[in-house]
């Protein structure tokens, strides 16, 4: 694939980036802090000649996640669309959401959507690999940043200090474990 939009897909690049924008708002409603990463839209051009759209985080680490100010997992965003047949709108062919554990680029779990899915593998689906020594880790440095806010007078929740990446106070009524 080349980067080069064809002639006249002026229009493509305009989708592309307002996907993106829509989406970057759409994190930025469940993440406290609007400086997180940034979703960047790339187009390019398929040997088919039709043209691609790739939206993902523009860090290629992902989006760092917070519990009381400490990264616990990094959240990387991938969306592949194409415009429709009929150039009338951009359509989500694939796209994946990683959770990995702050410091590892194996994911913990990803939620996966294939437009056209196929008779083994469903339209959407969930892969969980909570089997790794990281998953533990991750639990272990959620449950300790908890622990840590409660004993500071803190909720656990959003905090002025907690960073980019920390969830907003309507998540922060889920229970720490103990």
């Amino acid at each position: 694939m080349t980067e080069e939009p064809p002639p006249g897909a002026d229009f493509v690049v305009e989708h592309a980036q307002d996907f993106a924008a829509r989406e970057q708002a759409r994190l930025e409603s469940i993440l406290t802090d609007s400086s997180a990463p940034r979703l960047a839209a790339r187009v390019a051009v398929g040997t088919d000649g039709r043209s691609r759209v790739t939206v993902t985080t523009d860090d290629e680490l992902g989006i760092p996640l917070f519990v009381s100010a400490k990264c616990v997992l990094r959240l990387i965003i991938v969306f592949e669309c194409t415009i429709s047949r009929a150039s009338q709108f951009l359509a989500v062919e694939r796209s994946t959401f990683k959770a990995n554990v702050d410091g590892s680029t194996m994911p913990l779990f990803t939620v996966d959507y294939s437009r056209t899915p196929s008779a083994t593998v469903p339209g959407a689906h969930i892969n969980v690999h909570a089997n790794r020594k990281d998953m533990v880790r991750a639990l272990e440095r959620g449950v300790e940043a908890s622990r840590e806010a409660a004993q500071a007078g803190h909720d656990g929740g959003s905090t002025p200090d907690a960073g980019h990446g920390a969830l907003s106070d309507r998540w922060s009524s889920i229970p720490a474990m103990s």
